[in-house]
């Protein structure tokens, strides 16, 4: 595999990947004082979707950085072997940097090791055993539809954990965190599984058609 490692590419990388994480930064910073808001902050109530638009951009610069993050260390990587390992102050201090990143972020590389770790002692196991007993129990027609809708609950559960879970500090605001997150949780699950007794009765109706 070729590599492009000019220092043109590697620039323009290190631009792109300082716009995403700023975005990323600032966005996540506005959440966290809306959310712990101190006695200075003031969030405006209008537009309303101003705070969903926030934090739209802090995903998705957060999910664009991590290939530009990639594809910069794939450019830059052969220097750290270069010798002399030293050839002056700064660059010593650049090189001795590097062993602050490990410090500063030891929670994302808990969060990488922790979340395969917790996938495959946890939910793997419960998905695997929830998927058994279905084919043990569930009637062959139903078995599609209720095994979707199983999906449906588990990666609803798993996106109401945070907001079911985490305390939050300070007052309401308005348009953030002023719901009943688990009336909203079992109304969906609801509707999810509405929607599964609908498509089974569906298909289950058109299989002796099917059948002729």
């Amino acid at each position: 595999m070729k590599r492009e490692s000019s220092p043109h590419t590697a620039t323009r990388l290190g631009l792109w990947l300082g716009v995403t994480f700023g975005l990323c930064f600032v966005t996540g910073l506005l959440s966290h004082y809306l959310q712990h808001p101190p006695g200075w902050f003031a969030w405006p109530t209008r537009p309303v979707g101003l705070y969903r638009f926030t934090q739209g951009v802090h995903v998705t610069s957060g999910v664009a950085a991590i290939p530009l993050l990639l594809a910069k260390l794939w450019t830059v990587y052969p220097k750290l072997f270069e010798r002399p390992v030293v050839t002056s102050l700064p660059h010593a201090l650049e090189r001795g940097s590097l062993f602050v990143l490990p410090v500063v972020d030891v929670t994302l590389v808990l969060w990488f090791v922790g979340g395969p770790i917790v996938h495959d002692v946890l939910l793997a196991p419960l998905f695997a055993g929830f998927g058994l007993l279905v084919a043990r129990v569930v009637p062959k027609p139903w078995r599609a539809a209720v095994l979707v809708g199983g999906t449906f609950t588990g990666v609803l559960v798993l996106l109401a954990v945070p907001l079911l879970w985490r305390p939050f500090a300070g007052g309401p605001n308005p348009g953030l965190i002023d719901r009943d997150y688990a009336v909203g949780l079992l109304v969906a699950v609801a509707v999810v599984w509405l929607g599964v007794a609908v498509a089974a009765l569906v298909g289950h109706g058109k299989r002796p058609h099917a059948d002729r």
